[in-house]
């Protein structure tokens, strides 16, 4: 599973005292070099024995991909799958992910819907970033002004979601909420705007940031129970938005 590989040979003493300063400082660097790999392959040969073990005894791990070497994963156990993760540092991880539930007819369309949303979500943000805002449809600039909101506030509030780009377009956020019938998010998203100058976040995040900077020196936490009133709002964001998609609801 692992290959072994010989370090270089350390420069010599005899090498280093004939050096001219510049040379030294080359010789020193090769120094260190030449100490750091031969700790690194200690460490490997130590995993490589662990690993070994682990065969010997039955265990099927195999690489993660898109991982690092020594995150592995033994797919076959009762009860889900076991990870192993082994660091340089010596930390260790093993943990058993319990398979999911089995989803009903019902939430399994559901599930879809929501994964045909957010992927048509990153593809019109990766649109955005080539060609511009401007260049997205009106129902990409929905999908996207919605994913934007909720992946903001969900992660750190609506103090966030003024902060970043995403607030740029909160006010056209506010009309697409209300045309696709997500009433709660949307009154939600219309207080957090109210507590700006004239009910209306400045458009350029420069001057949005300043106005945030002023609402924060009257109140302290300003957005507090906006957030949490977010985060307990059982609205589908993703389902409204692609039916108000098929019905042609929009407010983008």
């Amino acid at each position: 599973m692992l290959t072994r590989m010989t370090p270089p040979n350390p420069p010599t003493r005899a090498a280093f005292d004939a050096a001219t300063p510049a040379q030294r400082k080359i010789l020193l660097q090769h120094l260190e070099h030449t100490i750091h790999q031969a700790t690194h392959h200690a460490v490997e040969d130590a995993i490589a024995g662990v690993l070994a073990g682990l065969t010997t005894a039955g265990w099927r791990l195999q690489p993660i991909a898109g991982e690092l070497p020594y995150a592995l994963v033994d797919a076959s156990t009762p009860g889900g799958p076991v990870t192993v993760r082994l660091n340089w540092m010596g930390s260790t991880s093993v943990q058993q992910q319990p398979p999911p539930p089995k989803l009903t007819a019902a939430q399994q369309k559901t599930k879809a819907q929501q994964d045909r949303f957010y992927a048509a979500a990153d593809a019109a943000f990766a649109q955005a970033e080539q060609r511009g805002f401007s260049s997205l449809d009106a129902g990409q600039q929905a999908i996207m002004l919605v994913r934007n909101l909720e992946a903001e506030v969900n992660n750190g509030g609506f103090d966030q979601y003024f902060f970043n780009s995403a607030g740029d377009h909160a006010l056209q956020t506010l009309e697409v909420l209300t045309g696709m019938g997500a009433t709660k998010t949307a009154r939600l998203l219309r207080s957090a705007c109210a507590l700006f100058p004239k009910g209306t976040p400045s458009p350029a995040r420069a001057a949005r940031e300043k106005q945030l900077r002023a609402i924060r020196k009257t109140v302290p936490q300003p957005f507090e129970k906006l957030d949490a009133a977010f985060g307990r709002t059982k609205e589908d964001l993703a389902l409204l938005c692609l039916t108000s998609e098929k019905s042609g609801r929009r407010g983008a």
